[in-house]
């Protein structure tokens, strides 16, 4: 299997882990993930639980030799107190990611990924995309930038110093930020959403008078109704717009 695919072939793997998950039983589900982070290029995968006390994180999978984690003093640890991404390093120098598991608002425990890099399309599907539109039209490329890790993944990863980049803002200008899951959402026919779409509703709806919130409302609904209300992947889109404040 392709140990680097393209970020479309990713979206599509990504579908077929969820469908293959729901039908997994708990002893497959390490397996599965496997599965997919080494068709992703992203080494290999550890599930760990929390424990009834809530004192420990223990390997889903019994390995000889792997200890359960201390959930106040670990890395592992933090993942799952803050629920929010971690990057550490083995003692081999491999990268170590840490992702909290949840289901709804319950806390599972977390998941570890081990791998040798981040290259660039990995990092390309941590991305968000900012797009500036005034007076109606679309700026193009006039916030594009070099890609970065993203934020909470350590600047190592991008080989620079992170940059800080500024831009002159006019009033009523508005500012889309959105991340790949939405241009690259397919329906049933494997149409993508596509990027020609969705700027030209944020345009239309832009000029037809209505407000940020609400062309954002209007937005949400026409992807959702293009995936029959179904997204295989993240699809995060932030808008607002800028005002001068009153004299």
């Amino acid at each position: 299997m392709d140990s680097n695919p393209s970020v479309g072939s990713g979206e599509l793997l990504l579908e077929e882990l969820v469908r293959t998950a729901q039908l997994a039983s708990p002893a497959e589900l390490p397996v599965v993930l496997n599965r997919y982070t080494e068709a992703v290029g992203l080494g290999t995968a550890a599930i760990y639980l929390v424990d009834i006390q809530q004192r420990l994180l223990v390997p889903f999978v019994e390995v000889e030799g792997e200890p359960d984690v201390d959930l106040d003093t670990s890395l592992a640890g933090w993942t799952y107190r803050t629920n929010s991404l971690r990057v550490g390093e083995t003692p081999s120098g491999e990268l170590d990611v840490w992702l909290p598991l949840a289901d709804g608002a319950e806390r599972l425990g977390v998941v570890e990924f081990t791998m040798g890099t981040l290259d660039g399309l990995r990092l390309r599907r941590c991305r968000t995309t900012a797009l500036l539109i005034r007076r109606h039209r679309l700026l193009h490329k006039a916030l594009d930038r070099p890609s970065e890790p993203p934020l909470g993944l350590p600047a190592r990863l991008a080989g620079t110093a992170r940059q800080v980049h500024e831009v002159r803002l006019e009033p009523g200008d508005r500012i889309l930020l959105y991340s790949d899951g939405v241009v690259e959402s397919r329906n049933e026919a494997g149409e993508e959403f596509g990027l020609e779409r969705f700027t030209d509703y944020i345009i239309r709806s832009t000029a037809a008078g209505q407000n940020a919130p609400e062309v954002l409302r209007l937005l949400i609904h026409s992807i959702l109704d293009h995936r029959q209300n179904r997204l295989s992947d993240d699809a995060t889109i932030l808008l607002f717009e800028w005002q001068p404040p009153d004299p």
